[in-house]
């Protein structure tokens, strides 16, 4: 296992190396604590990273494939509530996506090569549809 350091001797990233790429698990500090860890494969994120706060709150969930983006996404606010989720495919927002306000969905729709696609729904904080719309170039 390689460990690195700052300048303060506090740890930065710790992990394994195959050859001269990394490889396996990898864990990031800051503010002394755990930043991000994921995994490498060949020297690529490979599979679920998560990123963390300065408190250590779970901030985002990744999936990667081949060093893209690529599989469900999740991100949170601040208070730990669902922000917003979605699944990337080929580094590109591809499906179901879904926006969160107040623990409730906002906003739902598709996205089709990282851009909104056919119809959007929003709704009001009780959860009902207070309007939707076409985008262009819909499915």
């Amino acid at each position: 296992m390689w460990k690195y350091y700052y300048y303060n001797g506090k740890l930065e990233k710790e992990g394994y190396y195959k050859g001269r790429k990394p490889e396996g698990l990898w864990k990031f500090y800051k503010y002394g604590r755990l930043g991000r860890e994921g995994n490498y494969k060949g020297g690529e994120r490979e599979g679920l990273w998560k990123y963390y706060d300065r408190w250590g709150d779970l901030k985002r969930a990744e999936n990667y494939k081949g060093g893209e983006r690529h599989g469900w996404w999740k991100y949170y606010y601040y208070s730990g509530k669902l922000e917003k989720e979605g699944n990337y495919k080929g580094g590109e927002g591809e499906g179901l996506w879904k926006f969160y306000k107040s623990g409730s969905v906002e906003r739902v729709g598709i996205k089709k090569g990282g851009e909104e696609k056919g119809m959007w729904k929003n709704d009001d904080r009780w959860g009902d549809v207070k309007g939707s719309r076409k985008q262009k170039g819909g499915l």
